[in-house]
C-alpha cells in the first residue's frame, strides 16, 4: 500500500468507517467538464457538526482541508457543520488506502469508477506526452503511476467477502 496515512491500522479503519457512513466520494464538477479547465477532480468529503471528528480525520490522513459550513437559511433548526475535503491526487491516495476496509457498496463502486476513469486517462497518449514534456509523474508529492498500479491490484481483488 502506498499509504500517506498513519501506520495505525485502527485509525485508518476508523477513517474508512467515517467515510463509509458519513462521507461522500465522487468527482468535483462531474465527469462532463473539461480537464483542461481544471473542471473536475476526484474528491472525498466528510461533513459533521462535531469539529473533533473532522479534526481527527485530518490528523489521521494528513491531507486535505477543513471548511466551516454555516447554517442553512432554509433550515434554521440545522446546526452549523465542519467539512473535511480532499481532492485530486491526494483524494486518489486516500481512496487507495481506505478501500480495503470499506463496506458501502455504493462508495466502493464510486471509487472503482473513479480509478477506472483515471487509469484510462493516465494511460492515454495525451497524459504520457504531458508527463514526458513536463517531466512530471507526481502530483502533490504522490507518484501517480505507482498509485494507479496499486489501485489496479485492489480493483482486481474482491473487496467484500
Amino acid at each position: 500500500m502506498v499509504n500517506v496515512m498513519t501506520t495505525d491500522p485502527l485509525s485508518v479503519a476508523w477513517v474508512a468507517g467515517i467515510v463509509d457512513g458519513e462521507g461522500w466520494v465522487g468527482m468535483n464538477g462531474g465527469f462532463g467538464r473539461s480537464r483542461a479547465n481544471g473542471g473536475h477532480s476526484p474528491a472525498i468529503r466528510v461533513t459533521n457538526t462535531e469539529m473533533e471528528i473532522v479534526q481527527g480525520i485530518m490528523s489521521v490522513v494528513g491531507l486535505g482541508r477543513i471548511y466551516y459550513r454555516s447554517r442553512d437559511k432554509k433550515h434554521p433548526e440545522w446546526k452549523s457543520a465542519y467539512e473535511w475535503r480532499v481532492t485530486g491526487a491526494s483524494a486518489l491516495q486516500v481512496m487507495c488506502d481506505i478501500l480495503p476496509m470499506m463496506r458501502s457498496p455504493t462508495k466502493i463502486s464510486a471509487i472503482k469508477v473513479l480509478f477506472c476513469y483515471y487509469i484510462g486517462y493516465w494511460s492515454s497518449a495525451k497524459a504520457r506526452r504531458w508527463t514526458e514534456n513536463l517531466g512530471v509523474s507526481k502530483r502533490n508529492g504522490i507518484d501517480i503511476t505507482s498509485l494507479l498500479m496499486e489501485m489496479n491490484k485492489l480493483l482486481s481483488v474482491e473487496i467484500i467477502p
